[in-house]
């Protein structure tokens, strides 16, 4: 069963899947990971978008396809809903500046940093929430996160193009109950994203039951990821009419 349930799933080009979002819904609020320039859109178009009173936002890092519409976020939940956006990021002086740069106050947002098992509250949800440094573009620091709710151990790898050894370690121990990877058919020298080719190699068959591709590319083969083993996430994009 899948623990996280996602807005888009692609990769920032596969634009028919929309912007890779995973999210929690709880007692009139929303815990998002990542709000990528595709993402405030389709939230919108939700009939019980307009029914939401918090919004909390968990960061991976600051490419436009992961916090491309934080800034219309955070505008309509101070406008509108009466309310600021509680953002989270291990580098919080990062996402000012970024903030900054579109005009966004820094009184519009709670921003916090993470750490090592921060508890984040939303809604009915208490989450702990640990990050991991990945590897992805040099640009950029780049994040994911042990993530616990309701007795479940879940990694989410952002964008990155290795495993993450100790997500592994945990895969392996029976001690995670879901492994959620940025995944692409592509590979090549060079690639900031993991490939469904090195995703196999790295994880042993008894395990890939576990392991979710999200962040999907153009070309990725989700019957073959299937065929090996390993779960695809959907996204609920296409659900969504304005």
């Amino acid at each position: 069963m899948p623990y996280l349930n996602f807005i888009g799933t692609g990769s920032a080009f596969n634009t028919n899947l929309g912007n890779n979002s995973a999210y929690l819904f709880d007692q009139d609020a929303l815990f998002l990971i990542d709000c990528g320039s595709s993402v405030f859109g389709q939230l919108k178009c939700r009939n019980n978008f307009q029914t939401l009173k918090a919004f909390t936002v968990l960061l991976t890092h600051l490419h436009p396809d992961h916090a491309g519409s934080l800034g219309d976020l955070i505008f309509y939940s101070y406008y509108i809903v009466k309310n600021k956006v509680q953002i989270f990021f291990p580098k919080p002086q990062q996402v000012r500046t970024h903030l900054r740069s579109m005009g966004v106050s820094d009184d519009f947002y709670d921003l916090q940093e993470i750490k090592q098992d921060t508890v984040i509250h939303s809604g009915g949800f208490q989450l702990t929430v640990t990050p991991q440094v990945t590897n992805h573009v040099p640009e950029l620091d780049c994040f994911g996160y042990f993530i616990g709710y309701d007795g479940n151990s879940l990694y989410y790898s952002g964008d990155s193009n290795m495993i993450n050894p100790i997500a592994k370690e945990r895969l392996e121990k029976g001690s995670l109950h879901a492994f959620y990877q940025d995944t692409c058919q592509l590979d090549y020298e060079g690639n900031v994203h993991l490939s469904i080719t090195k995703l196999q190699q790295e994880i042993g068959q008894p395990y890939r039951s576990k392991v979710y591709c999200m962040h999907i590319d153009e070309t990725f083969d989700i019957e073959q990821a299937k065929a090996l083993g390993f779960h695809v996430v959907e996204g609920s994009q296409h659900d969504i009419r304005c």
